[in-house]
């Protein structure tokens, strides 16, 4: 994806994806009320720490990766599609594009979570490495 582009999809994501706020996040995942936490990251990014149960599914991965039509389709994303899914990344970028990807799949209940990991951390919110 060229920066145009990347650029486009990240300011209709930032009219239709909500975001919450780490604590809100926490707050979801203590109610039993989020299916995935699902961090877009690279592989390199990980030891900074992740959510723990975290899927991880790289930004550019998730087109495919969350089409059930997809030969490239991950079930542990797909069979959430009615399912409340909270999105991170490093600061919340990339998860604001790839939860306007989900919701172009037909997601229905996609959150980016603001600040990503940073604000996870920052927060005083639990991690694994």
């Amino acid at each position: 994806m060229d920066p145009s582009q990347r650029q486009s999809i990240l300011d209709q994501a930032r009219k239709t994806v909500p975001e919450v706020s780490p604590q809100q996040a926490k707050s979801e995942q203590d109610a039993g009320s989020v299916a995935i936490f699902l961090d877009v990251r690279e592989a390199h990014e990980l030891r900074k720490g992740y959510v723990p149960g975290a899927v991880r599914i790289v930004l550019d991965e998730i087109p495919d990766a969350g089409d059930p039509a997809s030969r490239f389709a991950d079930e542990a994303l797909t069979a959430h599609k009615d399912d409340r899914i909270i999105v991170y990344c490093a600061s919340g970028v990339r998860s604001m594009i790839a939860g306007y990807h989900l919701q172009q799949l037909g997601y229905s209940d996609v959150a980016s979570m603001a600040g990503g990991i940073q604000g996870w951390q920052m927060a005083g919110n639990p991690t694994e490495r």
